[in-house]
């Protein structure tokens, strides 16, 4: 999946690796500016899932797709 920080990780390292190999100072540079971009994508997926357990942890459920806890407040209308 694409937005697992791991990816994002393995994109940087592979950047990195070109980086290393670039004979070029410009190629150098655009692969370490692609190197950082990934690294940084992968920090923020990792706040994103910290984020995610600790709203998860708060509404009472670890279900995905459970109701939001206001949900479970509301009556239905019955006429």
């Amino acid at each position: 999946m694409a937005s697992e920080p791991s990816y994002y990780r393995a994109q940087a390292a592979l950047a990195e690796a070109e980086a290393d190999g670039a004979m070029l100072d410009n190629v150098r540079d655009r692969h370490m500016r692609s190197a950082q971009a990934f690294n940084q994508m992968a920090e923020r997926q990792e706040k994103v899932a910290v984020m995610r357990a600790a709203r998860e942890a708060a509404s009472g459920s670890n279900a995905p797709g459970a109701p939001y806890p206001q949900e479970s407040l509301i009556e239905p209308h019955t006429d």
